[in-house]
């Protein structure tokens, strides 16, 4: 969109309009573009002419500046466009013609890389004949699909197996095969038909189809691969090696395979096929498959070696495979004029390692061993071409062996242990690190990780992870923790498990039992004398509790006995404890109330009464436990005696007197007066 802004002095009326093309041939069909939003502004019309030609109008003339927007066309073009904004302005005397001259730059660039919403294609150049033309439109017997915006183009081919060379080798008396498929989709409801027209005269033949159709969908889809199979008949000539030649014609309704390989286009032709024979009679060796597939942890495979020919002496043929450690073969096969005409039965196996080495091809070579071989013909004989296929399918996969899945532990105790091994070697080191709930610890050596190192040196080897209860002062009961395992190493396929395996992250549940008893531990006894200082009374918990914790004191007989050191709620007396501050022992005294409150002179014994105590908590661990008194005893300090004096150093005459006293130590519990002192008159 365009903004075109008018101002007339003072004010005008005026017709304006946008067009292409030569100045002096303007037609209504040079018009570019649009007006947007002319009905929006009231001051404002569309005004159509002669011819259709379009305009746009004031409807007033009291105002001096305006604005139209024009909004240019879209239409796909790489060059810039050259417009003429023209108006008409009209006043009282004339109406002069007037026009500004724009040039539009197109907003998209073909070959940038970028597929734009009006292009086909963009493939990052202006290059022809590669599948997106220099004016970025997809060129006919090609198709492009975008990959992040950049267009990758594919031309519409059928392609062989094997190609480049396209040879395929059997024997006589045995088949062998080729492969086609072609490289781009076809269209709905459009075909490509391939025919096989094998060489006329030949000594080889088709066995089974040579007319293949390639749909859109289903089982001749385009990307299903097709198989021809082809036999070369057995005989008793020795007529050495020879090739038979196979052509192949395309016809198709899709236009694109059309184009390619039709005569009003590129004009392609399918390549053809060698085949190439061996002769089975003569100075030969004879194999009796080129291609084998075997599986490791699966079943041998089997071919036969036999000659072409009757030796005039030993013939030795050493077996052997690569790359190692893949195939097992067995390592030769020995003839003689006696066995020559015997077929030999080799044994094929896969090796079955521990390494991820996905589906591998190995080869099987057969050489003639020189140093055992004694006929002349034979060890001249060169078998460079005498090479079996074989595809090796891996059986292993990735993973990690966690056993058991479940522990049992207890607080403060040593703990359990599990294994935790891989299921397949790995190229490089595997970090397993141990993640647990708060309430457990998993320790190996090396910390809370284990690493199993590269290339085979101890992947299947279980290592022992120690799991450990963590030791608090909760009573938090019987309880279910869990144990699972992350995996890091740059060893992709490992690395990539915790997404692969169904069984990440390998959880364990560990089954917790608490060694923690809720508990007010305090003394059974207090014992207490009148007139010294008073006794202590200590309590502490033997577990931290989830929440505070009181404990409430009451006496059975509170007349001679008082309770310090406490803090008061109303008339309870009581002591708290805190989560944080659990662990503190808390102390009351006991002081007798003879001597301090009041005097006290009777010797009362030992007088005895119990203290009740009551424990509340919103942990319901600690919420009323406490369910025996403790006993109080009371030692009086006064004791009961009759006192004389003087007890010693009276001396009489005869005819003479003395005088010595009486009276009690203590008040009596009975009715006497503890305080008088009687005079004895001794004569």
């Amino acid at each position: 969109d365009y903004q075109i802004k008018l101002r007339c002095t003072p004010s005008c009326a005026f017709l304006l309009t946008v067009e292409s093309g030569p100045l002096n041939a303007s037609q209504a069909e040079q018009q570019e573009g649009s007006f947007q939003g002319v009905e929006e502004d009231s001051r404002l019309a569309l005004y159509e002419g002669l011819k259709s030609y379009i305009a746009v109008t004031n409807t007033n003339f009291i105002t001096s500046a305006y604005t139209i927007i024009w909004r240019a066309p879209n239409e796909l073009t790489y060059q810039p466009l050259t417009v003429r904004v023209t108006w008409v302005l009209d006043n009282e005397f004339q109406c002069p013609g007037i026009f500004t001259e724009l040039v539009l730059t197109s907003e998209i660039v073909c070959g940038d890389g970028y597929k734009d919403q009006y292009e086909d294609c963009d493939d990052d150049n202006l290059i022809a004949g590669d599948g997106c033309s220099p004016t970025c439109e997809v060129e006919i017997g090609w198709v492009c699909e975008e990959r992040q915006r950049l267009s990758i183009c594919t031309q519409a081919l059928v392609l062989f197996t094997p190609a480049d060379p396209y040879e395929i080798r059997t024997v006589e008396g045995y088949e062998t095969q080729y492969n086609m498929v072609l490289t781009t989709p076809i269209q709905e409801s459009k075909f490509v038909y391939i025919l096989v027209t094998p060489q006329i005269g030949g000594e080889a033949f088709i066995v089974g189809e040579t007319s293949f159709e390639f749909a859109a969908v289903g089982d001749n889809a385009w990307n299903v691969e097709r198989t021809v199979v082809v036999s070369a008949p057995g005989n008793r000539l020795v007529d050495h090696r020879r090739n038979y030649t196979i052509s192949h014609v395309l016809s198709s309704t899709d236009p694109n395979y059309e184009h390619n390989y039709g005569n009003q286009g590129a004009n392609l032709e399918p390549p053809q096929m060698t085949v190439i024979i061996e002769d089975d009679d003569g100075v030969d060796i004879i194999l009796s498959r080129v291609n084998i597939t075997v599986s490791e942890g699966g079943s041998d495979e089997f071919y036969t070696i036999s000659l072409g020919s009757e030796p005039s002496g030993r013939v030795h043929i050493a077996i052997t495979s690569e790359p190692a450690g893949q195939v097992y073969v067995t390592p030769n096969a020995i003839f003689d004029a006696n066995n020559w005409n015997e077929e030999a039965v080799i044994s094929v196996a896969a090796i079955d390692n521990s390494n991820l080495d996905g589906t591998v091809v190995a080869k099987i070579h057969h050489q003639i061993f020189q140093n055992a071989t004694t006929d002349e013909n034979y060890s001249l004989l060169n078998t460079d071409n005498k090479t079996i296929r074989v595809t090796v399918i891996d059986n292993d996969t990735p993973g990690v062996v966690v056993s058991p899945r479940s522990l049992s532990v207890t607080e403060s105790k040593q703990g359990d242990y599990y294994a935790i091994s891989l299921l397949s070697n790995n190229e490089k080191p595997v970090r397993i690190d141990f993640v647990t709930s708060e309430g457990i610890e998993a320790m190996h050596a090396l910390g809370s990780y284990c690493i199993f190192a590269a290339d085979g040196e101890d992947w299947g080897i279980p290592k022992y992870i120690q799991v450990r209860a963590l030791n608090n002062s909760l009573e938090d009961g019987e309880r279910v923790e869990t144990l699972t395992h992350t995996i890091t190493s740059e060893y992709l396929p490992y690395n990539d498990l915790a997404d692969t395996d169904p069984a990440a992250p390998w959880e364990i549940l560990v089954y917790v039992s608490d060694d923690d008893v809720a508990a007010v531990v305090h003394g059974d006894l207090v014992n207490i004398t009148e007139g010294q200082d008073a006794s202590t009374f200590s309590m502490h918990l033997l577990t931290q509790p989830t929440a505070p914790v009181r404990v409430y004191f009451d006496l059975e007989d509170a007349s001679y006995v008082k309770i310090g050191l406490t803090e008061r709620e109303g008339d309870e007396r009581y002591i708290e404890w805190l989560p944080e501050d659990w662990s503190v022992t808390k102390t009351i005294t006991l002081e007798a109330l003879a001597d301090s409150e009041y005097p006290d002179s009777t010797d009362n014994g030992v007088r005895e009464t119990k203290m009740y105590m009551l424990s509340w908590s919103d942990d319901t661990n600690y919420n009323d436990i406490l369910n025996k008194p403790v006993q109080v005893l009371v030692y009086d300090n006064d004791y009961a005696a009759v006192i004389v004096e003087p007890t010693t150093g009276i001396s009489l005459d005869e005819g003479g007197s003395a005088i010595f006293t009486v009276h009690l130590a203590t008040k009596p519990q009975a009715n006497a007066d503890s305080g008088a002192v009687y005079p004895v008159n001794i004569q």
